[in-house]
This record gives structure tokens, sequence and C-alpha cells, in this order.
């Protein structure tokens, strides 16, 4: 008999209650957003270096974001914020356990965050973030009737430089399944004890001004036990990608 709520339901549940917010990933937050900004819309395609076949690497989205200062010194230089938001993507499905472990370090074809951050501003216009702190979920499809559907916590810090030089670095500790059917066919499709796992992202990217456009670059990959829990060949993943935020921006002040 199946559970009268399932683990999808759930998952619809928290997006809709959170409404348009969540893991965007580092930099749609803590890069493409001035100290000034609010809410921002951006488009990115981003390539993810896995498979053989480079369509499928092909990764377009949508990221709806907002931030909301809880504190802020009199100069404005220093705040302390919640920020939060929504993600929609399409990739091709993994075709092995391999894929699927990769497509676990990426953002979701769905995805929702909250989090809070310290930020401030040098007197040589250089932002930094720290400590960034946030829980999402996110829905990552493989084949049939199988879904990840992850709940994750995370923390870091990123910088941008007055030039316009970004870098950031991420640790997460995520739960890969929420149901109980959920875990028996996600530990199915790795081929091992990866209910729970630890990774890393780094990230380096450069946005020229205030034009709203963004070149990023992003390394994934498991830490500790969590890298012998999957294929050999799926521990880390590199992508590449553009992101462009839509309307016009405001200087910081």
């Amino acid at each position: 008999m199946k559970p009268a709520v399932s683990t999808s339901a759930i998952l619809v549940s928290i997006i809709a209650s959170l409404g348009a917010a969540v893991m965007a990933r580092a930099q749609d937050v803590t890069w493409s957003q001035p100290m000034a900004q609010r809410a921002a819309v951006d488009v990115d395609v981003r390539h993810d270096f896995h498979g053989a076949e480079t369509w499928r690497g092909l990764a377009p989205e949508i990221v709806v974001s907002d931030r909301k200062a809880l504190w802020s010194d009199s100069r404005g230089d220093r705040d302390v914020v919640v920020h939060y938001g929504s993600r929609v993507g399409s990739t091709g499905r993994p075709d092995d356990r391999t894929d699927f472990a990769q497509s676990l370090l990426l953002p979701g074809h769905y995805t929702v965050w909250i989090g809070s951050a310290g930020e401030w501003r040098t007197a040589r216009d250089t932002r930094i973030v720290f400590p960034d702190a946030r829980v999402g979920a996110m829905a990552v499809p493989w084949r049939g009737d199988t879904t990840a559907y992850r709940m994750e916590l995370s923390g870091g810090a990123a910088v941008r430089s007055h030039s316009g030089v970004c870098l950031s670095l991420h640790v997460r500790r995520a739960l890969n399944a929420i149901g109980r059917t959920d875990r028996r066919h996600v530990l199915t499709a790795l081929g091992g004890p990866g209910l729970w796992a630890t990774s890393l992202e780094t990230a380096v990217g450069y946005t020229p001004g205030m034009t709203g456009v963004l070149a990023f670059a992003t390394f994934g990959a498991y830490l500790g036990d969590s890298k012998f829990h999957v294929p050999p060949d799926g521990r880390s993943i590199i992508s590449v990608g553009v992101s462009k935020a839509m309307g016009a921006r405001r200087s910081p002040e």
C-alpha cells in the first residue's frame, strides 16, 4: 500500500510554501547581486562535463532570488541578510550510476533554498560574503520511478573584487532521499550506501561592471567517506556557464 502522502507531494508543498524561492548556485546570490539589489531573475546556460554525448551536458535554467537585510550598519557597508530563491532547469537524464552520482553534485531540475549571510564591502569596493549558511531542497531525476528528493545544509564564503573577479567555496551535507521508497531506489541507483553525502563546491567567475553578465566555472567533489559510496568516475564534476541578469541592475550605494 502506498503512503497517504508521497515524497513528491511533500516536496511540492515545500516549494509552494516558499513561493518563488531557492538553492540557486553560489554565484546566483552572492555574485550577481550588488548589496543594494533585492529581487533578481537570472537566466543561465551551463555545460556539465559528464556523459559521452556533448548535448546532454547543456543545462538551461531560470533562477529567481531575493534578499532582505535583517541588520545594516549606519554607513550601509555591512549587512546581515536572509536570502532565498528557486531554480528550474533542464538536463538529460543520467545514463548510468556514474552520471547519477555526478548529477547529485549539481543543482536539480527543481530547487528551492533559504539562508542567511553576513556581507560587507571594503574601501576598495571588494564584496565579501561570510558566513553564508543555507538549507535547500531539490529533485534530481534518473530512470523510470527513480528521483532523488534531496535535502541539504551548506555553509561557505564568497568574495567579489572591484575588478569583477569572483571566488566562492561551499561545503554541503545532503540527505539524497527523503521517503523510504525513494531511499531504496536511490541506493539501488548508486550501487552503494550513498544515502548521506558530504561534498564541496568551489567556483570562479568574472562579471564585467554592471552588465549583469557572469561567466563562471565550478568544480564539485564528494568528500571523506562519501567519495567511496559512488563510482570512481562519478566522484567529481566540472561545469562552465554564463548567467545573465534580467532587468536593470542598480549600482551599490
